[in-house]
């Protein structure tokens, strides 16, 4: 995820410098995919956090 998240952001700043970019579906589809594996990534993170928030709670 990382390494998507790195080549996404030199892609980006490239073309903020002015390099030409072809925009493929291929591209499209792999920015999806990459912003919603981190979307889905952040939100897991945080139900985790709540269930082990609530967890004591719960064993009394």
């Amino acid at each position: 995820m990382i390494t998507a998240h790195k080549t996404q952001t030199k892609l980006i700043q490239a073309e903020l410098n002015g390099a030409a970019s072809e925009k493929t579906l291929l591209m499209i589809h792999a920015q999806d995919h990459l912003m919603t594996a981190m979307s889905e990534q952040k939100l897991i993170e945080h139900m985790i956090r709540i269930v082990k928030k609530l967890a004591p709670k719960n064993e009394k």
